[in-house]
């Protein structure tokens, strides 16, 4: 993955205060649009191709002279520019409940009665592209199923890597015992390989914290110790660490603890891995998360989920009228 500068040049901070050290401002507006670009620009640095680590793919090409033209993995691999997200394999298929499993009793109760889980129940979850965003509000049942997810990978619902459990007394949630995954034959290959060769990892939010605090300094993880960071700092730390190579990931709310610059060098992680044949699935209240380039949107709600685009998410809709009159929002909850 790229090296991603952590502040904006000293140049575009004085773009984004005004246009001198006087105190004169540039118009708003331009300000505003020229901060973006020199804060974009930063993020859109890509590492130089190693030649000698170059895919087949890159054929011909594939050359010192192909630094311009492409981009590399993070393992060093080059991939044209334009290879897209959406063209890229994957591990998972589809998400479904066999039908010998879903009982009256079962269909009836708690999480099935949950509009997005009633239905998967019903029809499944297809996985169309290998990042995947489920976005929805509080209490749509989002972070619900990327935790029935991990648990039928084989991933602990507390979080941490494949291939390990970190609270042994725990036993799977109901939607997880029920939960079955269709695969593709890298998927079935990644799912039945030795412990030491499932790449996976599950973040959620809540947990992530007292299991960095558990795991710090074991061997197989990170350097670093995560207690003189940031929580953001430690997401991080952690993110770039256990997440930088072809396997399954799923996220619950990962920007809980990141700021917008973060944010942005996340969607960079994940846009990287969505093209070296990891499959990622996160629930997300960000728009910056959601706008990853190719990645597939579900949103979820009161209508169970589907398929959008990320200019029409109720999210960024809100979003965007906010930053642009918050006085129609705020007049609801204040008595401003």
């Amino acid at each position: 993955m790229p090296s991603l500068p952590t502040k904006l040049t000293t140049e575009a901070r004085r773009t984004a205060v005004g246009s001198d050290l006087r105190g004169t401002r540039a118009p708003a507006r331009a300000t505003s649009r020229a901060a973006t670009a020199a804060l974009a620009g930063q993020f859109a640095r890509v590492s130089p191709c190693v030649p000698t680590m170059c895919d087949p793919q890159c054929g011909p090409s594939c050359s010192p002279a192909c630094a311009p033209a492409n981009n590399c993995t993070p393992q060093g691999k080059c991939v044209p520019t334009g290879v897209l997200i959406k063209d890229t394999p994957m591990l998972a298929r589809r998400a479904y409940i066999p039908d010998e499993l879903l009982s009256p009793d079962v269909s009836d109760s708690w999480p099935l009665t949950v509009p997005c889980v009633a239905q998967l129940a019903a029809e499944g979850m297809e996985f169309q592209r290998p990042i995947t965003f489920l976005v929805g509000e509080n209490g749509s049942g989002k972070s619900t199923l990327v935790e029935a997810f991990a648990e039928a990978w084989g991933l602990d619902a507390h979080g941490g890597r494949a291939g390990r459990k970190y609270v042994n007394d725990r036993p799977k949630t109901p939607l997880g015992e029920l939960l079955r995954w269709d695969t593709t034959s890298a998927g079935a290959r990644h799912r039945s390989g030795t412990r030491t060769k499932r790449r996976g990892y599950f973040l959620r939010a809540e947990t992530a914290f007292g299991f960095m605090q558990a795991v710090s300094g074991m061997r197989g993880y990170w350097e670093e110790d995560t207690s003189e960071m940031s929580h953001g700092e430690g997401f991080l730390t952690v993110l770039s660490s256990m997440v930088r190579e072809p396997g399954f990931y799923l996220m619950d709310e990962p920007e809980a603890a990141l700021s917008f610059t973060s944010c942005l060098r996340l969607v960079n992680l994940l846009y990287d891995l969505g093209r070296s044949g990891a499959q990622v699935i996160c629930a997300t209240h960000s728009p910056i998360l959601a706008a990853t380039p190719g990645a597939d949107i579900i949103e979820v709600g009161d209508h169970g989920f589907r398929r959008t685009a990320w200019e029409d998410l109720a999210l960024v809709d809100h979003w965007r009228r906010y930053m642009n009159h918050p006085d129609a929002y705020l007049r609801y909850t204040t008595d401003q």
